[in-house]
């Protein structure tokens, strides 16, 4: 499967997250098992809704990330120092709502985790 973001095509990797988190460097390495740093992943998602309204995302990650839902950037975070969590209000509309999360490891220091977990609340 292809994603086109901004009129490049990106291949799609379908990834089973555990406990909730998913775990991006294995998506790539140059040697196990550390991922390329400054490599950005995006993360796409459904959240359903039985009606409009108002609800907080709750984002964790390390390194930055830019928060799309319905096409409209919503947040841009930067948590370079290390892994942290931020609560992120949104309105979700009735129906299904895309959530689209651009995340980049950049200065990733350990190399070994480079994984975002989001929920709503």
């Amino acid at each position: 499967e292809k994603m086109i973001v901004g009129g490049t095509e990106f291949t799609v990797h379908k990834l089973t997250p555990k406990f909730g988190w998913v775990r991006l460097e294995g998506v790539y390495h140059t040697r196990y098992p550390y991922p390329r740093t400054d490599q950005s992943v995006y993360v796409r998602g459904t959240l359903n809704s039985g009606s409009k309204r108002r609800a907080t995302l709750r984002l964790g990650l390390d390194d930055w990330a830019m928060v799309y839902l319905n096409g409209q950037q919503v947040a841009v975070l930067d948590h370079s120092d290390e892994f942290d969590s931020v609560k992120i209000p949104v309105i979700l509309n009735k129906g299904a709502n895309q959530l689209l999360i651009k995340t980049n490891n950049r200065q990733n220091r350990e190399r070994h985790l480079w994984a975002i977990h989001c929920a709503v609340e």
